[in-house]
């Protein structure tokens, strides 16, 4: 391992890099071979704090670990060289990490990659993952043509450059894959309307549009997913009055500008049509809307691609950025420490190597699946609707306001070419993996993580914007659908409850019943256990479901649903808090019989004091783990219609309650050998199965 040697006086900058750090360059990373770059950290000698790696050096091992953790003082006093160990080289960005060592670890620490347990036992906050990429062209690329390499881009998305970075020969291959997709029996087929962009005969030179019938149209289109806006909505969506002249003359002159846009980008890629909803469907009409939402899911699987507005607030905001940015200048501006290092390799020739320094337990910029800064400023990420779009999409044009940015179901590609590969990073429903259960990834996965925590404008399309995830993933369920619910799961997926801190003003919808996640409009969990490996010794049943849809969709919008369960059932009654402090949404005790359990109310404890409160059992079952089994309760009070009960929240055991429970203390007192999960039970069976219908 090579020792640098560096004083104060000797050191060069440039471009905020001292001569010494600038010996990071490729050859160091082929040859495997380690360096130290620093012989004594306590030495101010040893580090120049203006050259960007010498000071993120001081900040990682010197200062910040004796501000943040006095703990550390003693575990670094033994610590004090820096060496960089390369990592070999691998598919995407060189990699390597500098770590804090005494005398002792240098054998240990230049076989970084043989034996990582045993021959670097450095502590984690003593290591530092480093990670580089390099230029378009750059001779890094004659080691290995895999390593990441910075392609230039357009000053913005509008570009030429940019339009043709659109359609380079991987895309045009997956465009040339193209067949419109093959719905099951139930397919409601394409949309009723779709503009055609190609001018009619004599007026190719006005540049004009027209709605044609998409259901009789062969071609290929493109689909348009992006936020609507609430200004001036009126004067350019399509409805009864307009429709007529629509179908001659559609003038672009009319349309916003991010509608103008989709035209231009769909021009480009040489696709005749377009569907835009608030274009093709009818607007204002609510037989017209709940007809084609049907359709929705089927309009996104069978376009060609799909175009996102994924920078745009509003329909006036248009498609394009101001100013593009790659994923280095990018990882600047998110506050990352970056630093580039030019250099003359051994051959001669000029290097450049743009080097990630990840400063703490921080994630790499550069090892993400896509660019972080643009997954975190998507403004269709928070839109309900536009979950589906961008799941059953089978290719995304992604205009985001650094870059462009594709995906589809085999890749991901963005137009610097640093986030080339991989797959799909939204998760698609078209495939349920054999190690995870179905019900996982649809109540977990989908609603809980992503479906739920987006914003729907009109509450009763709470249901109606992912009817199209649901028909896909009915296939694999392959029982009813219930208001987002499905039968078969049904005892565990009744008892979601908000997401802590989700608490709202806004209450109960009509938009689905009581026992639905979708009749709140919050972020929602579910706690329960869906591994196939868990028998549960009680769950309730379902002898009855009577669901009125609003339209002809099974599994868009209902007008009421009503379910009829056999389940054993507990009176429920409050216990005083000691503290003082009212919790509106979150946990307060209750007792049920001689059971303590820890409720959650949906829309607050002021609405459920008034009459009386019902516990309805929904799932019993063993945990491996002591003192955690599953026990969990609907919690329903009477509703205005007769022998009807309406949810009001969920409660369930808490664990390590044990001393909190009396039964359980008198029933352990005259059973000293028995354990709570017998004490459950024993409960359990003493109780007869009661029918109870929920709205």
């Amino acid at each position: 391992m090579t020792t640098l040697s560096r004083t104060a006086s000797d050191v060069v900058l440039v471009d905020d890099i001292c001569d010494s750090c600038r010996s990071l360059n490729v050859d160091l990373w082929i040859s495997n071979e380690g360096i130290v770059l620093v012989n004594d950290l306590d030495d101010p000698q040893q580090l120049h704090t203006a050259c960007l790696l010498c000071g993120w050096i001081h900040r990682e091992f010197y200062a910040l670990p004796h501000r943040s953790d006095p703990r550390w003082v003693h575990e670094l006093l033994d610590r004090r060289q820096i060496c960089f160990v390369p990592d070999p080289v691998t598919e995407g960005a060189l990699t390597g990490c500098i770590v804090a060592i005494s005398s002792s670890d240098l054998v240990g620490a230049a076989s970084v990659d043989e034996n990582e347990d045993e021959q670097l036992p450095i502590p984690a906050f003593a290591r530092k993952a480093i990670f580089a990429v390099t230029n378009e062209g750059d001779p890094v690329l004659d080691f290995n043509k895999t390593i990441l390499a910075v392609h230039p881009i357009g000053n913005e998305t509008a570009s030429h450059q940019t339009a043709g970075a659109a359609r380079p020969t991987h895309l045009i291959d997956c465009f040339a894959s193209y067949s419109p997709a093959v719905l099951d029996a139930r397919s409601l087929g394409r949309p009723s309307n779709a503009v055609d962009e190609s001018p009619k005969e004599g007026e190719e030179s006005k540049r004009t549009c027209r709605l044609i019938d998409g259901r009789a149209s062969p071609g290929p289109y493109a689909a348009r997913s992006y936020r609507w806006g609430t200004n001036g909505l009126s004067s350019w969506i399509t409805t009864e009055d307009n429709i007529a002249n629509r179908k001659v003359r559609l003038s672009e002159a009319y349309l916003p500008k991010t509608i103008r846009d989709a035209v231009q980008i769909t021009r480009s890629l040489h696709i005749r049509y377009l569907w835009i909803d608030a274009i093709c469907i009818i607007q204002q009409s609510c037989d017209a809307w709940l007809a084609e939402s049907a359709k929705m899911a089927a309009v996104f699987e069978q376009a060609l691609v799909t175009i996102c507005a994924s920078s745009s607030s509003g329909s006036e905001q248009g498609i394009f950025n101001a100013r593009s940015v790659n994923g280095i200048e990018s990882a600047v501006l998110a506050g990352r420490d970056m630093i580039t290092i030019q250099s003359i390799l051994e051959s001669g020739a000029p290097s450049t190597l743009h080097v990630e320094l990840v400063s703490g337990f921080q994630l790499p910029f550069l090892e993400s699946s896509l660019p972080p800064t643009v997954l975190e400023r998507n403004t269709l990420k928070d839109r309900s609707w536009c979950c589906q779009e961008t799941i059953l999409s089978q290719r995304m044009l992604h205009f985001t306001d650094e870059q462009l940015c594709w995906e589809c179901d085999h890749m991901k590609a963005s137009e610097d070419t640093l986030w080339n590969g991989g797959t799909f990073w939204v998760w698609d429903l078209r495939t349920f993996e054999h190690d995870q259960p179905q019900e996982w990834k649809w109540y977990s996965s989908l609603l809980a993580n992503n479906y739920s925590r987006r914003q729907c404008t009109v509450a009763s399309d709470r249901l109606i914007a992912m009817s199209g995830l649901a028909r896909k993933a009915s296939a694999a369920f392959r029982c009813r659908y219930l208001a987002g619910l499905w039968a078969d799961s049904l005892s565990g997926a009744l008892t979601w409850r908000f997401l802590a801190g989700a608490y709202s003003e806004k209450t109960c919808t009509s938009a689905a019943p009581s026992w639905s996640w979708a009749s709140q409009p919050r972020p929602v969990v579910f706690a329960h256990d869906w591994s196939p490996k868990v028998r549960p010794e009680y769950e309730c049943r379902l002898l009855e479901a009577d669901i009125r849809l609003a339209g002809i969709d099974e599994f868009g919008a209902i007008e009421r649903g009503t379910l009829k369960l056999s389940s054993m059932i507990w009176d429920a009654h409050f216990v005083q808090l000691d503290d003082g402090v009212r919790h509106p949404d979150l946990l307060h005790p209750l007792l049920l019989g001689d059971m303590l359990c820890e409720a959650f109310f949906d829309n607050g404890l002021d609405s459920v004091q008034h009459s009386p409160l019902i516990a309805v059992s929904t799932y019993f079952a063993r945990d491996n783990a002591p003192w955690r089994d599953t026990c969990d309760f609907l919690l329903v009070q009477i509703a205005d219609q007769p022998a009807r009960y309406r949810r009001v929240g969920t409660c369930s055991f808490p664990p390590d309650y044990r001393l909190a429970q009396p039964g359980l203390r008198r029933f352990l007192a005259d059973n000293p050998a028995a354990t709570r999960f017998g004490w459950m039970k024993a409960m359990f069976m003493d109780k007869a199965e009661s029918e109870i219908s929920l709205i």
